[in-house]
């Protein structure tokens, strides 16, 4: 599974809430996701087929397919724009550039590196991004005193709701699609639906809690603030 920072600062936007609400909002989208990934992993195990292979063995009619098609397009978007959105911002904070020719400049970088270095680079460049995160947090969390939380603002139910679909959105989508491309591969069923929800507790849900924890000793509550 791809460890996204994007989960880190999804726990940081949550710090305003109290310890229990977010282990409550957490549980419930955790049991959603694994509703919907039971289906998918089902399917892809039983049929050996992906998500786009699925849509061609169950859907005969053709708008439907390229709707569901689309929605794997509209979703990359997603995850492009919030990517594109936060180097922008870092951008404009830090060298006082607000202009869409550097958004422009910003997309062309992503798309000639996606496609000039290939996937072994970007392997590469994963991996090390990836240690020197966890040596940061790692390093933080040694050296930051935990023994006091402030009392955060209550909640009403339809706060709540919200927030667990955040929580449930941050991979909702991609695991029940994306997460056929591997599940096709494996054979036994129970198996891999069990070794697929542990990876999404260890790189969805883990990280969430600690940019909650981060975020909650630092009093960093946005992404421009842990930027600085």
């Amino acid at each position: 599974f791809v460890f996204l920072t994007i989960n880190f600062f999804t726990g940081i936007l949550l710090s305003n809430i109290n310890m229990q609400t977010f282990i409550t909002v957490n549980c419930i989208a955790f049991i959603l996701l694994a509703f919907t990934l039971y289906p998918t992993v089902y399917l892809s195990v039983k049929y050996n087929i992906n998500y786009a292979q699925a849509i061609s063995k169950f859907v005969s009619i053709k708008s439907i397919r390229m709707l569901l098609i689309l929605l794997v397009v509209c979703i990359n978007i997603g995850w492009y724009s919030i990517q594109l959105s936060a180097v922008q911002n870092m951008i404009a904070n830090i060298f006082n550039l607000h202009s869409s020719i550097t958004i422009i400049f910003i997309s062309y970088l992503f798309a000639y590196g996606s496609y000039k270095f290939e996937y072994r680079w970007l392997q590469y460049f994963s991996m090390t991004t990836m240690v020197l995160f966890l040596l940061y947090l790692l390093l933080f969390f040694f050296n930051t005193s935990m023994l006091q939380t402030e009392p955060a603002v209550s909640n009403t139910s339809n706060s709540v709701f919200s927030l667990i679909i955040m929580l449930y959105g941050t991979w909702a989508f991609s695991s029940s699609t994306i997460v056929m491309d591997i599940a096709k591969y494996t054979t036994n069923f129970k198996q891999s639906y069990l070794y697929i929800l542990l990876a999404t507790i260890c790189s969805n849900f883990l990280l969430i809690t600690l940019g909650y924890f981060f975020a909650k000793y630092t009093n960093i509550n946005s992404f421009e603030e842990f930027v600085m």
